[in-house]
């Protein structure tokens, strides 16, 4: 039996505002057309995209996608630690520190003419933490879109090794790409970090007002030693490890993105075709010969 296009494109209709798709129609006949044809079907149904028929179940779909509830707490997280950034990196700006017998304001401590350096200082750090941000938001961005977090399957580094062999040349080297510079960022970060931490401790000594300045000191440097061991722990993996640098609790993306096997399956099946086609020669009367290509696949 024969599939014309009207039949296709009810059934395209069909499976897209349903749950589930109408079954494959039964063979009739061994002819290679209609093998073609049935083989044709197949395809169209098993690349098909189902949409929810409600509004709710559309919701309730969207909330439970992994790969939502990564990007949404990414966005939170990258939010609170903004504010972590600036009182970890101004510190000549937020450290309570002595002007005469009164404790300086922002404005005071704004307005020292002997902390231009030290705030130029202050601010590059803030800018590298910037940078550091966006690096990490674009590879936890990469890490969504190609890979999950599976906790039933194997995490060592040769078994994901293996299933990224499955990704195609550029996407491999776009993952590893973007892992590469979330190292160097986090280097330079740390290092800048570090350097300002003693610079600035160093003229906010000379005008400090005793504990409380220590305090507060200390305080804020915490804020950000949490984060960067975080980051040091994350960087400090073999190659085909990829830990999140914003869930809660430390996962590792394991396995391939669900969209992302489609594509996979659908390029193999592609190639496979391509491979099964064959050549055949045929001799010239007037000498010479022919070469004609021959299609072996169910197409």
């Amino acid at each position: 039996m024969l599939i014309n296009k009207s039949q296709k494109s009810q059934s395209i209709l069909y499976a897209f505002f349903t749950k589930r798709p109408r079954k494959r129609p039964p063979k009739k006949g061994n002819s290679k057309k209609c093998q073609k044809e049935e083989y044709q079907y197949m395809i169209i149904m098993d690349r098909v995209t189902y949409i929810p028929q409600t509004f709710y179940q559309m919701v309730y779909n969207t909330l439970k996608n992994q790969d939502f509830q990564q990007k949404t707490n990414m966005v939170v997280s990258v939010s609170l630690e903004l504010y972590r950034v600036m009182v970890s990196s101004l510190l000549l700006l937020f450290i309570p520190q002595a002007c005469g017998t009164n404790t300086c304001t922002l404005e005071e401590n704004l307005g020292r003419t002997d902390y231009k350096t030290g705030f130029a200082l202050n601010y590059l750090t803030v800018a590298a933490f910037i940078l550091l941000y966006a690096t990490e938001i674009r590879r936890e961005e990469k890490l969504i879109k190609l890979l999950e977090v599976n906790p039933t399957i194997s995490t060592d580094n040769a078994s994901i090794g293996q299933r990224i062999e499955n990704f195609e040349e550029y996407k491999k080297h776009q993952l590893y790409q973007v892992d590469e510079h979330y190292q160097y960022a986090s280097y330079i970060v740390i290092s800048i970090f570090v350097i300002n931490t003693i610079y600035s401790w160093r003229l906010i000594y000379m005008n400090s007002i005793g504990n409380q300045t220590l305090l507060n000191f200390v305080t804020n440097i915490l804020f950000m030693i949490s984060k960067l061991s975080n980051v040091l722990v994350i960087i400090n993996t073999d190659k085909h490890v990829f830990f999140s640098a914003y869930l809660n609790t430390k996962v590792q993306f394991n396995d391939i993105d669900p969209r992302e096997v489609i594509k996979i399956k659908n390029r193999k099946t592609d190639e496979k075709i391509e491979k099964e086609k064959e050549f055949t020669f045929k001799l010239l009367e007037g000498g010479g010969f022919e070469i004609t290509e021959e299609d072996t696949s169910p197409l």
